[in-house]
């Protein structure tokens, strides 16, 4: 099976454990189930899934439901994390994903709720397997740092640092710090939960850290330049970085650095992988992938 059939097969996977939630709406949230459908059911690449069950394949992680939970909890928080960027408070975005934002379609007062909704699932689910089917340490660790990933010491600190960045003082270790939060900590959950559930940090953490921390470092620079060299059409969601005057490694280093940058965590990335020898072609293919998507 090539790269690409294996993400296809890894993405069609959370997509179908994805439609096994809010499939039956109570009827007076309709609209706010209907919120919550629209965004969560709209694509994308679904990288921290496809992260996450291939790295479960690479460490010999079998607990497929478990796995499926995790995924679907992490697409969940990060769709989440869509809705309330996009916000007219935060990024004020009218596309996402090819289609108009939750804010738009609904109203920005469900927009909120719909994130928070999807925030708060995330938890339940992952909760209620653990409590009733899983309930080994290495599932309540990983449940643990889910929520270390999500909170401000993860997603939503980098948020803030976000909001609260002057670009004229926000040089490349604040935006190198924000970043590793904002975008970096959800990735990093996506490749060590697997490692978590199976209980193998002791031979899998060094490898998986350096790996985890490069590629998520190199997804937030492929977005900086695509933000920078792309168009709406193509990326499904707005350039909006230069029209909200932010810092990205495209406005701190220069486009030509940032390629060097770019480059240079792939490396990282793929070095770090090398003591599993053919079993970690996929993920190394992957951090490929991050380096030269168009979108």
């Amino acid at each position: 099976m090539n790269f690409t059939q294996q993400y296809n097969q890894f993405k069609d996977r959370i997509e179908s454990c994805l439609q096994t939630y809010y499939h039956d709406g109570i009827e007076e949230c309709k609209t706010l189930t209907d919120s919550v459908k629209y965004s969560l059911s709209a694509g994308g690449k679904r990288i921290r899934p496809v992260l996450m069950y291939a790295v479960a394949d690479l460490i010999g992680c079998t607990d497929q439901k478990t796995l499926d939970v995790f995924a679907a909890a992490l697409e969940m928080i990060h769709t989440s994390s869509l809705i309330h960027d996009d916000l007219p408070g935060m990024d004020n975005d009218s596309l996402r994903r090819g289609v108009p934002t939750n804010h738009v379609v609904y109203g920005e007062g469900t927009a909120i709720i719909a994130g928070d909704t999807l925030m708060f699932k995330a938890f339940e689910i992952a909760a209620e397997h653990i409590y009733k089917h899983n309930p080994s340490e290495g599932s309540v660790k990983a449940l643990w740092m889910l929520g270390l990933a999500t909170g401000y010491q993860g997603m939503t600190g980098g948020q803030m640092i976000d909001m609260e960045s002057d670009p004229e003082k926000t040089g490349l270790d604040r935006l190198i710090l924000m970043n590793a939060k904002k975008t970096g900590a959800l990735i990093d959950l996506a490749i060590k939960a697997p490692m978590y559930i199976t209980q193998t940090e002791k031979e899998n953490e060094q490898p998986l850290d350096v790996y985890s921390k490069a590629i998520g470092q190199a997804f937030q620079i492929k977005d900086d330049i695509l933000d920078y060299e792309s168009t709406a059409e193509v990326l499904g969601k707005n350039t909006s970085d230069i029209r909200n005057n932010k810092s990205t490694y495209v406005t701190i280093l220069g486009i030509d650095q940032a390629k060097e940058k770019l480059h240079a965590c792939y490396k990282k990335a793929c070095d770090a992988l090398r003591s599993y020898g053919e079993k970690a072609d996929f993920l190394q293919s992957l951090a490929e992938y991050v380096k030269d998507r168009i979108q």
